[in-house]
């Protein structure tokens, strides 16, 4: 069997379209058109070579390439560096193809139908996201499985085997009616999920039991906590705003000046004196007196006895006391 790349192709109407890319390799390939044969330049040219018209014509969602055993092909990239497991190149390879309404796996080279799932037919939902997740096992550290995870247009995951297609578990994630968060969900390659609650934060999520999301993170400190010693050895314990004393003056034995109190300053000159700081003091109490708020505080019937002796008072003829 020849094993070659690929470019695969999914339209809205249903439709699946596989080319043949033909890379040239080092003194072959054929000469690009548009650099002319001077410049020497090749080009890569996608030859088509299979069509697929799914029968109930839903939109394409995810189209993956399956190895030999049944597993994803590893990025180009992870491949070249030696950072991923290498495919089984002898075996035939298989095509898995997610609509809307179903999944459904075909062999390679020759396109006929293994696996299917309707997914519509059975929980009347839609496919709106697919990935294929490498789950590893919490009891064994050696052993792992690739699995399909589902996200619909109801917010729940799905689980299936690959490529048999068997349902493993069902999971509620995000609410029906969070649309933006169901558009911007995406997976990660071990387990874990990402969507937006608001335009600002995004929602972590795990499918795996190996990999759980619990924050294991610590705060470094630039400076410890303990008390730190001043020059001459004595320790000095922190302290807060406001409370910080001079230590240096007491070591020297001078003692501190006593703070500030509420009564007022000691006059040296006369209260009667125009300089003096008495009269500067503020009266929020307009031209009221010590009469007048005893006034004020008085009864009624107090009231009513001192105006009556003013008026008597008021009443009598003024007259000179002769002794």
């Amino acid at each position: 069997t020849h094993h070659g790349p690929t470019l695969w192709a999914g339209t809205n109407s249903g439709s699946v379209y596989a080319y043949a890319l033909e890379v040239p390799g080092v003194g072959s390939g054929r000469v690009c058109e548009r650099g002319g044969a001077n410049e020497g330049s090749a080009c890569v040219e996608a030859v088509l070579g299979k069509e697929i018209q799914l029968m109930h014509r839903a939109p394409v969602v995810s189209i993956s390439v399956l190895d030999g055993r049944g597993k994803p092909l590893p990025d180009p990239y992870e491949a070249s560096q030696d950072l991923a497991i290498a495919p089984d190149m002898t075996n035939a390879h298989s095509v898995l193809i997610a609509s809307e309404e179903q999944l459904k796996v075909f062999s390679l080279p020759k396109v006929s139908a293994k696996t299917k799932f309707k997914l519509t037919a059975h929980e009347g939902c839609r496919v709106r996201k697919v990935a294929l997740v490498l789950f590893n096992s919490a009891a064994q550290e050696d052993y792992s499985e690739h699995a399909l995870v589902c996200l619909t247009n109801l917010g729940d995951m799905h689980l299936f085997t690959i490529p048999g297609l068997r349902p493993q578990v069902r999971y509620d994630c995000i609410r029906k009616e969070d649309i933006s968060g169901i558009a911007s969900c995406v997976f990660t390659k071990n387990g874990q999920g990402f969507y937006l609650i608001s335009p600002s934060e995004y929602e972590r999520f795990s499918l795996s039991a190996k990999v759980l999301t619990e924050p294991l993170c610590s705060v470094q400190l630039d400076r410890p906590l303990e008390s730190t010693a001043t020059n001459d050895g004595t320790a000095m314990h922190p302290q807060a705003n406001g409370t910080h004393r001079n230590q240096t003056g007491q070591a020297e034995g001078r003692t501190e000046e006593p703070p500030y109190t509420l009564s007022s300053p000691i006059l040296e000159t006369p209260l009667d004196s125009p300089l003096s700081c008495a009269d500067l003091t503020l009266d929020t109490t307009g031209d009221l007196t010590v009469e007048d708020v005893r006034d004020f505080l008085t009864t009624v019937d107090e009231a009513e006895n001192n105006l009556r002796n003013m008026k008597e008072e008021e009443g009598r003829s003024t007259g000179i006391l002769i002794n």
